[in-house]
């Protein structure tokens, strides 16, 4: 049974001030006597008879109370009084993480007062406090209250109904609505719970995110929310008086000490040491440690790379490989069947130049000389017009089908994939020869394209050109920018070619989303194609296509690393060896003068390309993706600050106490709440609280500089656990095993983050 909120002026709270609680065993009576009341009122809505369950006794009852997947909770008046209502949840085996909503009573004195929402919004804060991450609940047919009530609390019906277990004759029928919820994080949880308690206070909705949760920097405060700052301007009350408002609605059973204010209204919020240690549990019983499945799996294309055929793969193409494979993994992760492209520049004039000059010189590229032949073709054809006639003609040929041009092509192409597969081998990147789409792959689907666009009245000539303008779009001139679909020779253009791409993904592969991990300075250009493919019915108004641009690869003095038509060009491999190469003389220097073990020479080799490798990628990626990237190898191979070698040497601690502790016979252990009480254990604990949150947020905004900034902190505090609290060297044997059993899980976080991030682990450095 629902109440309708009531709608008071804002700025009041919505009924007289509530206080919710989860009810324990020694609370039977008072459970009983909620129960029964329910039953006498409205016996089909509840289940059960009232003469049946009023002749349970008190063992019964307690028993209900004490079920670990099960929830009960009472609202009653913040001043003392009866019970004002009562609402339920519980999880079944076979549905684990769906929390059932069930029997919500509301004392007739308490209804059209908001009651009934709070009573919902805590039922399912405490279901997400322990774990689960949707709650599910049935509405009775034609219960307009209830249907408005639960539709305002974000429940969305499901489309099924079935008959009241309880009704025989099936004449009452309840329709299931779901809603997600925010327990995966703490954050999320934390967060839904200050929105809440904003609106009990004073009647005013807040999104979780504009509850500005963050983590506190105040020793002592787990996290804090700011948003009493913002709504004392808009409810006209100093902020302090707010944020008390919402520190006396907040419910924190099971969850948090009592929250505190302070400063002009700052609302302090500290874990109970017990909902820290099992949430830590519930990470180390999962191999996922706490990051859910996407709900909905789809299919998300992932264009990164991208490099030109016919010559060394170069150094500025280093961040849309490493960001395109990271986002792929954590796709993969997330549970998204993934499809790799990698859209090279095999086609156009650059082909039909190098087609050419293989003809005149006798073959084509040798292994690992492709750009000396490039450069060398293109040097024929800047400064020899009668060469470039003959490239032109050649470039012809080659589109039109002549057998000899594209067998030389293909011999020119062979080349090029063998040596991205070099690259991408030692990168440790997941593209294949498979996923190669290049401009040539496209060009049977041009002409149909065009005249599709034609047909839907998108086309129009400009200056003998064939060009679509897409509505919104305007140059600085304020001239219309044009799409060009065709060029006054009849040719046609990577805009042709990229509205084809999209095409081919989305009837083809049938792609949910897809993402182009493509430079900045590109973003008009997909911009304005994603829009004209929008407005010919190409790309469907619910698929997710959209450009994941990027800054530049900048060297240490500043400038750009880029390619120049002749000369001075840096090349990826070049670059990938010597991170190698410098990554082995610094371990070698680490452990001059002491044993490595039984590492043998190739477990030193593979080590040093995990480290120099490692630390390319994770520099690059730690960057916020919109910003440019400094390369500095010095920088990279610190061993303090933000860098992938710092992460890798950290795991390496973690598995090296792990392998004492187990020679020595001592396991890791459960952590406990009587094993927090050190405050470097909770900043520990905090921090790897916040991974799965972090991993979210990266799939969420495509940045995976937010997944380094966690997997760092993680770090950090496990620097600062490791040099105040003993951990083989603890007195007592529980707190010596729960310590193991933070560095384990410490392990695994930085294991599974730096692998999300395309960055190995070595066990020993």
């Amino acid at each position: 049974m629902a109440d309708e909120p009531a709608s008071p002026a804002p700025g009041t709270a919505p009924h007289a001030p509530l206080t919710v609680r989860r009810l324990q065993p020694e609370d039977w009576e008072l459970f009983r006597g909620l129960r029964l009341a329910a039953l006498a009122e409205s016996p089909s809505a509840f289940g059960g008879t009232l003469a049946d369950e009023s002749r349970l006794g008190e063992a019964e009852w307690r028993e209900r109370l004490s079920r670990p997947a099960n929830g009960l909770l009472a609202a009653f008046p913040a001043d003392g009084g009866a019970a004002l209502g009562t609402v339920g949840w519980y999880v079944l085996p076979e549905e684990p993480g769906n929390a059932h909503l069930f029997a919500m009573w509301v004392a007739p004195a308490a209804r059209g007062a908001g009651t009934g929402r709070l009573l919902a919004e805590a039922a399912m804060d405490d279901a997400a406090a322990h774990g689960a991450v949707r709650c599910t609940l049935g509405v009775t047919v034609g219960n307009s209250s209830a249907e408005r009530l639960y539709t305002g609390l974000g429940f969305a019906a499901d489309g099924s109904e079935e008959p009241l277990k309880s009704d025989a004759s099936g004449a009452v029928r309840v329709a299931r609505m779901v809603r997600a919820l925010p327990g995966a994080t703490v954050e999320g949880l934390l967060a839904q719970r200050v929105a809440h308690a904003v609106r009990a206070a004073w009647d005013v909705s807040l999104t979780p995110a504009q509850a500005l949760l963050r983590p506190s920097q105040v020793a002592g405060v787990d996290f804090q929310s700011n948003a009493a700052m913002g709504l004392a301007k808009r409810l006209g009350r100093p902020p302090r008086e707010v944020a008390e408002g919402v520190a006396a609605a907040l419910f924190a059973d099971g969850v948090l000490e009592p929250p505190e204010v302070s400063g002009p209204g700052f609302l302090n919020l500290v874990l109970r040491p017990a909902f820290l240690a099992g949430r830590l549990a519930a990470l180390a019983a999962d191999p996922r440690l706490g990051v859910p499945e996407a709900e909905r799996r789809e299919r998300v294309v992932v264009d990164y790379s991208a490099p030109n055929a016919a010559k060394e793969m170069q150094a500025h193409h280093l961040r849309s490989t490493v960001l395109g494979d990271a986002i792929a993994r954590l796709m993969e992760f997330l549970g998204h069947e993934v499809v790799r492209q990698n859209h090279l520049g095999d086609w156009g004039t650059q082909m039909g130049l190098l087609v050419e000059h293989a003809v005149e010189t006798g073959g084509g590229p040798e292994p690992g000389a492709m750009t000396e032949f490039y450069r060398a073709a293109r040097l024929r054809f800047d400064g020899d017009p009668e060469f470039a006639d003959r490239a032109r003609r050649r470039t012809a040929e080659l589109q039109s089908g002549d057998p000899d041009s594209r067998r030389i092509w293909r011999s020119v192409m062979d080349a090029s994939v063998a040596h991205l597969q070099e690259v991408y081998a030692l990168l440790g990147v997941g593209l294949t020869p498979e996923d190669v789409r290049g401009e040539s792959f496209y060009q049977p689907l041009l002409g149909p394209l065009v005249e599709r666009l034609e047909a839907a009245g998108l086309a129009e000539e400009s200056d003998g050109a064939l060009c679509a303008f897409p509505a919104g779009f305007a140059g600085r001139d304020g001239a219309p920018v044009p799409v060009m679909l065709r060029k006054r020779d009849g040719g046609y253009t990577y805009d042709t070619t990229d509205l084809a791409a999209v095409q081919y993904r989305v009837d083809e592969l049938k792609a949910d989303r897809s993402y182009y991990v493509v430079g900045a300075p590109q973003q008009q250009h997909f911009a304005t194609v994603f829009a004209v493919a929008r407005e010919a019915g190409v790309l469907p108004a619910d698929a997710d296509f959209r450009q994941v641009s990027f800054g530049s690869v900048l060297g240490a003095d500043g400038r750009m690393l880029k390619t120049r038509s002749a000369g001075g060009t840096v090349e990826m491999l070049d670059l990938l060896r010597e991170g190698v190469r410098r990554a082995a003389a610094m371990i070698a220097e680490r452990n001059a003068g002491r044993s490595t073990g039984e590492e043998t020479a190739d477990g030193i080799e593979d080590i040093a390309r995990a480290v120099g490798i490692g630390a390319v990628k994770y520099a690059d990626l730690s960057v916020d993706r919109e910003r440019d990237a400094v390369f500095s190898f010095d920088r990279m191979l610190a061993m303090d600050g933000n860098t992938g070698v710092y992460l890798q040497y950290a795991r390496a601690r973690m598995g090296s106490v792990l392998r004492r502790g187990a020679a020595a016979g001592v396991p890791e252990g459960p952590i406990t709440a009587d094993a927090l009480g050190e405050p470097a254990e909770r900043t520990l604990a905090l921090a790897l609280l916040g991974l799965p949150g972090a991993v979210l947020e990266t799939a969420e905004t495509l940045r995976p500089h937010r997944l380094c900034r966690q997997l760092f902190e993680v770090a950090q505090a496990f620097s600062g656990f490791w040099e105040s609290c003993p951990v083989l060297g603890a007195e007592r044997p529980e707190v010596r095993a729960a310590r193991l059993g933070l560095c384990g899980l410490s392990g695994r976080a930085l294991e599974l983050g730096l692998g999300l991030l395309g960055v190995e682990a070595p066990e020993r450095l």
